[in-house]
């Protein structure tokens, strides 16, 4: 029947967001990025997954590094005081390899910083 067993294809949305979870999932040390300081949280391979909550309004982009390489006039934003998840865009290294695919300690970056003059306090779980 579906829904049974371990075979992710047969379960339901939520059966498969917390079985991706159920293997590794990680509380990181929050983040306080300012409006002029990015920080930034790292998801090596195999990571797919995190949940980000900040108290402020962001800035936030995918880097290949932890340079910072925000641009307050193109990055997206997250709205404050909401719980967002989000996939790590591993397609992304395809930047930084020319013969694309993932290579032994591959690391993708989210990279945050405040849109106000505020201090935030950003939580981030990864998995």
């Amino acid at each position: 029947m579906a829904g049974e067993g371990t075979n992710l294809r047969f379960q339901g949305v939520t059966e498969n967001n917390n079985a991706s979870f159920a293997f590794g999932f990680e509380e990181l040390t929050a983040l306080e990025p300012t409006q002029s300081t990015t920080k930034n949280a790292e998801c090596p391979f195999p990571v797919s997954k995190i949940f980000i909550y900040s108290d402020y309004e962001l800035y936030w982009t995918w880097g290949l590094s932890t340079t910072d390489v925000i641009n307050t006039s193109n990055s997206l934003k997250l709205p404050a005081n909401t719980l967002i998840q989000m996939n790590v865009p591993w397609g992304k290294l395809l930047e930084k390899h020319a013969g694309g695919g993932r290579q032994s300690g591959d690391s993708i970056y989210f990279q945050c910083r405040t849109v106000s003059n505020n201090t935030a306090s950003v939580r981030v779980s990864r998995g």
